[in-house]
C-alpha cells in the first residue's frame, strides 16, 4: 500500500516538473473563452504581420529581446479579462508606434493571438455599438499570472 501511494506521488511530482499533460488545460475549459468570427481572426493575422511579426517574429516565437507571444504568453495572461491584453496592445504596441492601433484592429490581433496559442474559440459576431461584452471573458484558464 505504501509502496504505491509513494509510486503514485513520484509519477505525479514527475508529470508536474515536466509541465505533462496533467498541467494542460482540458479543451472543454478552453471553449469557454470569449467567440471572434474566423473573418476579425483571420484580419488579425494580416495586422500581426504588418504591425508586429516584425519584432515578435512570423511564428510568434519572439527573439532574445523580445518575448515570444506563445507558451507563457498565455500563463501570463491568464485569468485576466480579455479586456486587460486589448488595453495593452492599444496602449503600448507596437513598441515603435504605440496607440496606433484602432479598438477594432486590437481585437483583431487579440482573436489571432488566441487562436495561435491553440485556444478554442466559438465563432460569434462582434457587437454592432457600444462595448464588446466578448473582452469581459477570461482569456486562458491556468496558473494565476502575478499582479
Amino acid at each position: 500500500m505504501t509502496g504505491r501511494f509513494l509510486a503514485a506521488a513520484a509519477a505525479t511530482a514527475v508529470l508536474a516538473i515536466a509541465g505533462g499533460p496533467a498541467l494542460e488545460a482540458r479543451p472543454a475549459a478552453r471553449a469557454a473563452l470569449p467567440g471572434f468570427t474566423p473573418q476579425e481572426t483571420e484580419a488579425g493575422a494580416q495586422i500581426y504581420a504588418g504591425a508586429c511579426a516584425m519584432c515578435h517574429g512570423k511564428d510568434l516565437a519572439g527573439t532574445y529581446e523580445v518575448p515570444p507571444l506563445t507558451g507563457r504568453f498565455v500563463a501570463n495572461w491568464s485569468h485576466a479579462p480579455a479586456r486587460d491584453l486589448h488595453a495593452y496592445l492599444r496602449k503600448a504596441m507596437p513598441l515603435f508606434a504605440p496607440d496606433s492601433l484602432s479598438a477594432e484592429d486590437a481585437t483583431r490581433v487579440l482573436a489571432y493571438l488566441l487562436r495561435s496559442n491553440g485556444l478554442v474559440l466559438k465563432p460569434a459576431p462582434a457587437p454592432r455599438k457600444g462595448a464588446d461584452p466578448r473582452l469581459e471573458a477570461v482569456i486562458a484558464p491556468g496558473p494565476m499570472r502575478p499582479r
